[in-house]
Formats: C-alpha cells, sequence, structure tokens
C-alpha cells in the first residue's frame, strides 16, 4: 500500500528545495505560493528530501499543513527480489495459498545478481533478496575468488538497496541447497561470506532455517521438483511442499523484526520444523564456519 503525504500552504509563499538522497545539492525547486496544495508519494520521500531556507518565505506569515494517509499494513509491506524458487510465492488475500492480506506486497524476477534492481525496492518497508543460485552454478565459476566476486557483487547491490531506501528492513535468504554436492559445496562457501561480513558490516537480517531443506547432504526430495518442465531431472527447484516453507521462513523473519525478535503468530507444528543434519552439524552451521578446502 502507497502513502502519500499532502501539504498546504497558506498565505505566505515559499520556495521547496529537493535533494536526491542524502545530499544537500538542490536538484529541483518548487513554488509553493498561497493556497496551494502539493502531494508527495512515499517512493518520492525515500528518493528525495526537501527543505524550506531560512529566509525564503516572502514577507508576512506561512502556515503549512501537513497530512499523511497511511495504511496500517505499510509497515508489513514487502518485496520479494528473487530467482525462480521465489516464484511460487504470492501476495493476496487468499488464505493458505499467500502471505495474507495483512502482508501487501509483490515479487520481481531477478534470476541473476546483475538483475536485481536497487530502484524497484522504493517505498517498501522489507525488502526480501534471494539470489546466487544461478550465478554460482556458471561454467564460470571456477573456485572460490569467483564466488568472491560474486558475492561482492550482491554486496553492492544491497548497499544501493540501503542507499536509497534506508528505512526498509533487508532480509537476505541464503542460497538453498541442491541435489548436486558439488554445486553445494559452492553454495556453502557463498553463504559462509553472507555471514562473516554482510550481516555484520551492513546490518541486514539472514532469512533462518534453511538447514530445513535438507534430506540428508542434498536437497530434500519431498521438498523439492522431480522433473523440470522439460522432463530432465531437476536438481534445484522447490515443489509446493518446498514453497510453502520458504514463505513460512521469510514470514517468519519479517514478523520476528517487526515485533522485536518474537514471532506472535499463531504457531504451526509440522514436518517442516525438524531439523536437517549433515555430517552431524546443520546446514545452518557448516554456511557459518565456511568449508575447509574452500572451492
Amino acid at each position: 500500500k502507497q502513502w502519500y503525504q499532502r501539504r498546504v500552504a497558506i498565505t505566505a509563499g515559499c520556495t521547496v528545495l529537493f535533494a536526491e538522497g542524502n545530499s544537500t545539492d538542490t536538484i529541483h525547486e518548487h513554488r509553493s505560493d498561497d493556497r496551494s496544495l502539493y502531494s508527495m508519494t512515499c517512493k518520492s520521500q525515500d528518493f528525495f528530501q526537501h527543505r524550506i531556507d531560512k529566509g525564503s518565505v516572502a514577507e508576512g506569515v506561512r502556515y503549512s499543513l501537513t497530512f499523511r494517509s497511511v495504511d496500517w499494513r505499510h509497515k508489513n509491506s514487502t518485496i520479494i527480489v528473487g530467482d525462480s524458487n521465489t516464484g511460487g510465492l504470492s501476495f493476496g488475500s487468499e488464505r493458505g495459498k499467500s502471505f495474507g492480506s495483512g502482508m501487501p506486497g509483490r515479487k520481481v524476477w531477478a534470476p541473476h545478481i546483475s538483475d536485481i534492481e536497487p530502484l524497484d525496492c522504493l517505498a517498501y518497508s522489507n525488502v526480501v533478496v534471494m539470489c546466487g543460485i544461478n550465478d554460482i552454478r556458471s561454467s564460470k565459476v571456477k573456485g572460490g575468488n569467483d564466488i568472491r566476486t560474486l558475492y561482492h557483487s550482491l554486496k553492492l547491490k544491497v548497499k544501493s538497496i540501503k542507499y536509497l531506501n534506508n528505512k526498509a528492513n533487508i532480509f537476505i535468504c541464503p542460497i538453498l541447497p541442491t541435489k548436486l554436492h558439488d554445486l553445494n559445496r559452492r553454495a556453502i562457501f557463498f553463504n559462509s561470506l553472507l555471514r562473516e561480513d554482510l550481516l555484520s558490516n551492513l546490518g541486514v537480517t539472514l532469512v533462518d532455517g534453511f538447514d530445513g531443506f535438507l534430506d540428508e547432504d542434498i536437497l530434500s526430495r519431498d521438498l523439492s521438483k522431480r522433473l523440470d518442465k522439460h522432463g530432465n531431472i531437476d536438481n534445484l527447484h522447490l515443489n509446493w511442499k518446498g514453497t510453502a516453507l520458504l514463505a513460512s521462513l521469510i514470514k517468519s523473519a519479517i514478523f520476528q523484526k517487526l515485533n522485536g525478535g518474537v514471532d506472535r503468530r499463531r504457531r504451526q507444528t509440522s514436518q517442516f520444523n525438524r531439523p536437517s543434519r549433515v555430517d552431524g552439524e546443520s546446514y545452518r552451521d557448516r554456511a557459518a564456519r565456511g568449508l575447509s578446502g574452500h572451492p
């Protein structure tokens, strides 16, 4: 839901100055005359700062009245920027098949890190990013240095999102496990970089619980598709059960953040709460520690 700010000026006019982001360099001037009204969207307020300089008001008295219309759900508004595994997530009011009417938002497809557009994230209270699997499985990725380069590309995108929308809560999903051992080693190394650097230096939140997608040391067959649309073995994509788990983890992370670390939603007990282990360790713990002998 969008919110708007409308300002009514009475009697003495003035000039309103606009600057980009946190800059003080004026890029636009707007003359606000007597008995005038101007309207600003939430998105414009994320991108621009506005001010009235001292001495710019003409001789006389000026009354400036500001009115804001804010939907109660605005704090829950969410944009999900992600790859094909976010395709099954749904916003709307359909019970059991969407995030629900209390959590409005939209999805933006970004199959690769380079496809993330920070401007899409303006005006949303929560930004969820899930991207990277298609980058690390490229034949151009030969080792750890290539994965570090991809990670730094994601870090730059997150920095841009924070700059443009510094009021948003930003959530990063780790790369999901797959059914391929070599690709899982790459994913775990990438995820270790997320934990070691991105979380501590940029203050974003990692969506936790991804060890629940594992069965032994690969992506659970119960939570993933058997074949792709071409009839080939699918090693990457979630089925409806896996998508339901992903939606639950994202929603839990957002509402815990909004409620000061406590998820106040009604508890659900299901197969999705079971712990998954890899050689006695959780996928999450391995991601935090990294692998000995990085790829």
